[in-house]
């Protein structure tokens, strides 16, 4: 490989870490919009994100996964601090252009348009106001969007460009599919997601022990489950948290639409169970994990250390992990 192209190689790897970092910076700017009074839930979801391992290999090589991950995290911050703050961006430009930008990166940026719509319907004051953001929003879109829908139109005969994809993957014989009336393929693609979303390196053929998958599922579902209990005491105590609704609905219609498209494409164009496809949703997965934890340490007055406690078991992981990954091409 030549000195040049060498040079090009780290270059975008070095653009990639700073997507990367960008996504850290904004997912702890949209926790704060989440629950301004709150600082420490904000640092420790964004520690979650930064020693998540799979996120680590991904922003360690050359994708738009990377890029698409850092502007979605800023879509929810400005959507988010818009909820909070009428006055932030006003006409709701940086709202429909930032996911334009999205889908410039990666098509399946398309699934953020419903939760958009939810935002456009959550700031409007009356109809006329509904109408005015809509087409404002909807303008910033097409300014970011507009010329490469025309381009595809032109090059391919059609506005998204994916249609040779599709085809290709459909002539192939030995394409594979997610059978959706198949109990043991949902739950091996689950699996699979799952574990993917937590480290599987190289190839996807660079595994963890399954021992570390097994106790991972088990910790999510718990801090899950918990983070949901806890918001469901908090609305039922507080029913003017109008804002907090309201996001909450934004992100179950943003992951609404991305579980959709991940799957659908898996039953139709191919299988594609890997976990980085779902990492749009960085945010909600890191206020699941600390949310319920944080809020029982408040309840219960203890020691602060043990909001750490997802943070230091991924730290720990994140290093297991990287051992794996050095030693298997050593």
């Amino acid at each position: 490989m030549s000195d040049n192209v060498m040079l090009q190689l780290y270059i975008r790897r070095i653009v990639s870490a700073i997507f990367g970092m960008l996504t850290i910076v904004f997912v702890w700017a949209a926790v704060r919009q989440v629950s301004p009074g709150s600082p420490r839930l904000a640092l420790f979801c964004a520690t979650t994100v930064l020693f998540l391992p799979q996120f680590n290999f991904n922003s360690a090589y050359i994708a738009n996964d990377v890029a698409l991950n850092a502007l979605g995290a800023a879509t929810l911050y400005v959507w988010f601090k818009g909820l909070r703050d009428p006055a932030f961006d006003r006409y709701l430009i940086i709202a429909g252009a930032l996911p334009g930008l999205a889908v410039l990166t990666k098509l399946s940026a398309l699934a953020m348009l419903p939760a958009l719509g939810l935002v456009v319907l959550f700031r409007s004051k009356n109809i006329r106001h509904f109408s005015i953001l809509a087409a404002s929003t909807g303008a910033a879109f097409l300014v970011v969007t507009g010329w490469w829908f025309v381009r595809n139109i032109v090059t391919y005969g059609e506005w998204t460009g994916f249609a040779n994809t599709v085809q290709y993957y459909q002539a192939r014989d030995n394409i594979l599919m997610l059978n959706p009336a198949s109990i043991d393929a949902l739950v091996q693609f689950s699996k699979t997601t799952f574990d993917s979303s937590i480290g599987v390196f190289g190839w996807m053929d660079v595994l963890l022990d399954p021992a570390i998958y097994q106790a991972a599922l088990l910790l999510c579902a718990f801090f899950c489950l918990l983070s949901m209990y806890m918001l469901f005491h908090r609305l039922q105590e507080d029913r003017n948290r109008r804002t907090v609704l309201r996001i909450a609905g934004i992100l179950f219609v943003l992951g609404s639409g991305i579980l959709f498209g991940y799957i659908t494409y898996s039953i139709q164009i191919g299988y594609q169970a890997q976990g980085r496809y779902l990492f749009l949703l960085l945010i909600p997965y890191s206020l699941l994990l600390n949310y319920g934890l944080q809020k029982l340490i408040d309840t219960h007055s203890w020691n602060k250390l043990w909001y750490a406690l997802p943070t230091l078991l991924l730290l720990v992981l994140n290093i297991y992990s990287f051992v794996v990954v050095a030693t298997h091409w050593v």
